[in-house]
């Protein structure tokens, strides 16, 4: 019938052009109306079942009537005309030894690139799964050695670390990608790629477009405004395509490549902003995330820092955060290392094969007492007093041969302030102290009344060669200028990358799920005020208990197991241990409620806890329990409306009723939290505020 149609129609030229014009207009706008409803879930649907489907993309009859006819016509489509172009601006980039393309079918371009870097690690990701077998089938028939494919989506890369390519690139692959997940798709590629990010696919040159993407029978964006909200407009560059590379009249309209170039962000980075430079005292183990923020960020407001720190290993993101490639980026000194802190309680457990958990309760704090006295006499300052020695050696090399305007130390532990003391008096460098947790006035000093008074005297000692001290709330720093008596104090708080705040949002999980991710403090944090409050909503049916999950992502914890037996909750409170830091972000931005404990202590009300800058990140909303209010962290919910705090158990039952009945009506709860406040709590913030701290302490230039 419908060709009948067609026939009938063509005997009138006329008619039949309006017709198709008609017909190729409806099915556009059906089309569009589709990809808004569905957003990119419509495509990937498409293309991960598309070799059930007959026919194939590249208008190649060879293989017609094979099963495989779609996936080898693709191999077929090693020779057109476009790939050279794309090969020749990849080869720009050489010596390349990785490289990954996001969206590969089976490989044509892999094919190519294998030939010309033999050398080179090459691989691919695809949503078909037919095309990766027949892929790598074709790869070994060619005798092809260094290119692998893998099943896999755009806007899910986790299973590749940070900067694990060279060259990540696309070809053809955004122009399915709709505006609910580009900017995670892109955000993921600038995380795993090292040297440039090339996309060959549909750019506006000139024409009207949304930043998010124009529906054109696909989606063009004008990537070099786009691409601005991720790296600096200089290291994009977008190229036409040659018209006679592809015979289709959207490709030579729109076709090209961008070009993101991240060797050059960092060059010009340095070339036009840094011209001051601060040696940073640290140990990683503990100064992490704040310190690796700061490196990071400082370049932007005029300074390199170069970091002074322990060994830190091939994999430090696992074990304190900062990222595996954190040496490559960023200069680092590494020096003799010192024991860090064990856990006397846990060792203990293994020595003695302490398997009972009534036992293991009474002895774990026995043992710490006796590790805390012998710390008392033999770990003073701390127990990185034997690194002193290394650092201050290595730091005097490092300052014979360059230029440093300023020194940083970062405590605990502190003894990175006696090493700074002694840096400065030799080379006559200004000084700032940055005590992320207060001396010998922290809330959890573990000593006794004996010890605080002979190192209060070595506080007072050291730190009076300092020009400026930093802590990490404006109470600490009203404390440290009443036992200094000085006034260059200042309060600059941790933070979170803001780099986080660009990533698109997930699909939240379909229960009532409450998170917490991180370690919990015994004695100085109360979980059980949540469980009470839950038990008391389920009793009382105001909370299904099929509906809840509480899950927590952290050390074991044999006191949190107790309460959640001791409140019935085993069904629905859930231990996953600890989880690389990169899924926890995931869990958090999944979940409908993140917790946060307060620290439960009337002279605890200057502190943050460094998981509450994570959580505002994860762009959602927050609970925070116990505590005796008024204090820095109900303030923060307050002024960035990211969410509730609730001191009592009345408080959280009322808090999660609205929230469980929100959840309830809606399939979610709504986050409210303001962007631009949040944005005062970021890395970049952070780092900013140093800077001028730094700016004041050097000399006149």
């Amino acid at each position: 019938m419908r060709e009948r149609l067609k026939r009938l129609l063509k005997k009138s030229p006329q008619i039949y052009s309006f017709v198709a014009k008609i017909y190729s207009f409806g099915a556009l706008k059906l089309r569009y109306l589709q990809e808004r409803l569905l957003g990119t879930r419509l495509a990937e649907r498409e293309w991960a079942t598309r070799h059930l489907r007959s026919g194939n993309d590249w208008n190649n009859t060879k293989h017609a009537g094979d099963d495989h006819e779609w996936v080898k016509s693709y191999w077929d489509s090693r020779n057109h005309s476009h790939r050279p172009f794309l090969l020749e601006h990849i080869s720009k980039f050489a010596p390349v030894s990785s490289i990954l393309e996001i969206g590969c079918n089976c490989g044509p371009n892999l094919y190519l690139l294998a030939k010309k870097f033999p050398d080179a690690d090459i691989v691919g990701i695809d949503i078909n799964p037919e095309a990766v077998r027949k892929g790598n089938e074709f790869s070994v028939q060619e005798g092809i050695k260094n290119v692998r494919l893998l099943v896999g989506k755009a806007d899910e890369l986790e299973q590749f670390k940070d900067k694990s390519f060279d060259i990540v690139f696309t070809d053809a692959v955004l122009i399915y990608i709709g505006p609910d997940k580009i900017k995670e798709v892109i955000n993921g590629m600038l995380r795993i790629t090292r040297k440039a990010l090339i996309l060959f696919e549909w750019h506006s040159f000139g024409c009207a477009s949304h930043p998010l993407g124009v529906y054109v029978g696909h989606w063009m964006r004008d990537y070099t405004a786009f691409l601005k909200e991720f790296v600096p407009e200089e290291t994009v560059h977008a190229t036409k395509m040659p018209e006679k590379l592809w015979a289709d009249k959207y490709w030579q309209k729109y076709g090209g490549i961008v070009e993101v170039d991240l060797e050059n962000q960092k060059c010009k980075t340095r070339e036009w902003h840094i011209n001051k430079k601060v040696l940073i005292i640290a140990n990683l183990y503990h100064a992490s995330p704040r310190i690796p923020g700061l490196v990071k960020y400082l370049p932007e407001f005029g300074w390199e820092g170069i970091l002074l720190t322990v060994p830190i290993g091939e994999n430090p993101e696992s074990r304190f955060g900062p990222p595996n490639d954190f040496k490559t980026r960023y200069r680092v000194i590494e020096t003799q290392a010192y024991q860090p802190n064990v856990d006397i309680g846990e060792q203990a457990q293994r020595r003695f094969k302490l398997t009972s958990k009534k036992a293991y309760r009474y002895v774990r704090p026995f043992l710490r007492i006796l590790y805390r006295f012998y710390s008392e006499m033999v770990h003073y300052p701390d127990n990185g007093r034997n690194w002193k020695t290394s650092a201050i050696k290595a730091a005097d090399k490092f300052l014979e041969t360059e230029k440093v305007n300023a020194i940083i130390s970062s405590s605990s532990p502190v003894t990175c302030h006696i090493i700074a003391k002694e840096l400065k008096n030799k080379h006559s460098l200004p000084w700032v102290a940055d005590l992320r947790d207060l001396w010998t006035q922290n809330h959890a000093y573990p000593y006794s009344i004996l010890r605080r008074m002979i190192e209060r005297r070595l506080e007072l000692k050291t730190l009076k060669h300092a020009d400026a001290l930093v802590t990490t709330s404006l109470l600490w720093s009203e404390e440290l200028k009443e036992l200094h008596k000085i006034s260059e104090v200042y309060s600059i708080t941790n933070g979170f990358d803001p780099e986080r705040l660009n990533e698109q949002p997930i699909n939240l999980t379909s229960k009532f799920t409450i998170t917490y991710t991180g370690q919990i403090y015994t004695g100085k944090q109360n979980p059980s005020k949540l469980l009470a409050a839950l038990r008391d909503l389920i009793d009382d049916s105001i909370i299904e208990q099929e509906d809840v999950e509480v899950r927590f992502y952290g050390p074991p914890d044999e006191l949190l197991a107790g309460e959640i037996e001791k409140y019935r909750l085993s069904s629905i409170v859930q231990k996953y241990g600890v989880v690389p830091r990169q899924i926890a972000f995931r869990k958090q931005k999944e979940s409908q409620l993140l917790l946060v404990f307060n620290w439960e202590g009337p002279s605890e009300k200057g502190v943050y806890t460094l998981k509450v800058f994570e959580y505002l990140a994860s762009r959602r909303p927050i609970l925070a329990t116990g505590g005796f209010g008024n204090d820095v962290i109900e303030a923060l919910l307050k002024e960035t409306r990211a969410g509730v705090y609730c001191r009592t158990v009345g408080d959280i039952k009322s808090a999660l009723k609205v929230l469980y009945l929100e959840y309830k009506q809606n399939g979610k709860t709504t986050y409210t939290g303001d962007i631009e406040k949040i944005n005062k709590y970021s890395y970049r913030e952070m780092a900013r505020q140093f800077a001028a701290v730094l700016d004041k302490s050097i000399p006149a230039q």
